[in-house]
């Protein structure tokens, strides 16, 4: 891969759970490996430039394995199975079994020409805060799990000036005892902004002996005392966006997540599989308006409607900007949010499938007519 190209290797979609890879060059040197850094025990490697989205549950492709790769033949060593040994030199490849038997998908994308432009992670969206908001997860491997949510703001009022905080931690994740290496919940969490910049992270926030995770934003005293963590005092600073909402994305990972300083860069380096995570999202922003209907997306008379979310009534503000967010396509909150227009699957019976079609459409003049209960 030289200078602006990269190589993206993985086993994405093989029949078997757990693979193995080696990549050797053609004097039988080995160039690198890896066993679980796709997703669940599946395995990828990454030469060259850029950042790019594989599938949920596995790393993002970020050159981690090296900047550049001379050219010229290279073999490939894959393996069901993670029992394999990858010597460093004379094609040593030993199995001392018994792996795992089935078919296996092998994956090699060169990009030669232009690398794409980097992109946000996929995350799952918790959305505007107010209040708290929880999302229990699982681990597995060296997978990193994204999270984004959004901010009111403007920062400098919200936080400074009327005392709102967030707290970020996975205090409420479960103990487990044992030996250490393998038996406790250790997490590391960084936050990062829409543009890909890490702006805080935390490994161990060192209260009662835990491994667990927590930052903190915002406002300072009174404090705010939480199990298995470090208090919230805002010791992690503020948090500020290029404009609001602001959307901020959460990379959660186990010990030795690496959390790189730019283009959303976390990838996971170690763990076992771990369910039962809990990430919290802690906040005093108040909660905005329960809308009374599907057809209740936008607030009667906002100077910003697609910032503005339900108010409680059915009124013409919404059906104008329904039909707006409908044909331009526009989602809430910008650029990334779920589409607004996005009401129900392509049945009209199920909830949102994050698709705009005519399901959409006919299923909001329904709910519009019917008004608010």
């Amino acid at each position: 891969a030289a200078s602006g190209t990269a190589l993206d290797i993985d086993t994405e979609t093989s029949g078997v759970g757990d693979t193995s890879i080696g990549l050797y060059a053609a004097n039988g040197q080995r160039v690198d490996v890896d066993f679980d850094g796709g997703s669940g025990d599946l395995s990828q490697l990454s030469f060259g430039a850029g950042f790019r989205n594989s599938v949920p549950g596995a790393n993002r492709f970020n050159g981690r394995n090296g900047a550049t790769l001379a050219a010229g033949t290279y073999y490939l060593a894959v393996s069901g199975g993670s029992d394999v040994v990858y010597q460093p030199g004379a094609w040593g490849v030993d199995n001392p079994g018994p792996g795992e038997a089935g078919s296996v998908t092998t994956r090699v994308r060169l990009w030669s020409t232009s690398v794409p432009a980097p992109e946000a992670p996929v995350a799952t969206d918790l959305g505007l805060l107010g209040g708290d908001k929880t999302a229990t997860f699982t681990i597995e491997n060296a997978e990193v799990k994204w999270f984004k949510f959004s901010i009111p703001g403007p920062a400098e009022d919200d936080f400074l000036g009327n005392g709102k905080y967030v707290d970020i931690d996975t205090a409420d994740s479960p103990q487990i005892g044992g030996d250490w290496f393998l038996n406790e919940n250790d997490t590391e969490l960084g936050l990062y902004d829409d543009q890909g910049n890490r702006l805080a992270l935390n490994d161990d926030s060192a209260a009662a002996q835990s491994l667990l995770s927590a930052l903190s934003f915002g406002q300072a005293t009174p404090t705010r005392p939480y199990p298995n963590v470090v208090e919230g005092n805002g010791r992690s600073g503020s948090l500020t966006g290029a404009s609001y909402p602001a959307t901020f994305y959460v990379a959660a990972g186990m010990w030795e997540t690496v959390h790189n300083a730019t283009n959303f860069d976390a990838w996971g380096d170690f763990g076992v599989t771990r369910p039962n995570y809990v990430l919290k999202i802690r906040s005093n922003f108040p909660a905005g308006p329960t809308g009374c209907s599907p057809a209740d997306v936008a607030t009667e008379g906002s100077p910003q409607p697609f910032v503005d979310g339900p108010d409680g009534f059915i009124t013409g503000t919404d059906f104008d900007v329904f039909v707006q967010a409908f044909f331009q396509e526009i989602r809430r909150p910008a650029p990334s949010g779920p589409f607004i227009a996005d009401l129900t699957d392509d049945t009209g019976t199920g909830g949102p499938d994050t698709f705009i079609t005519g399901s959409d459409f006919d299923f909001f003049i329904t709910k519009f007519f019917i008004g608010c209960p």
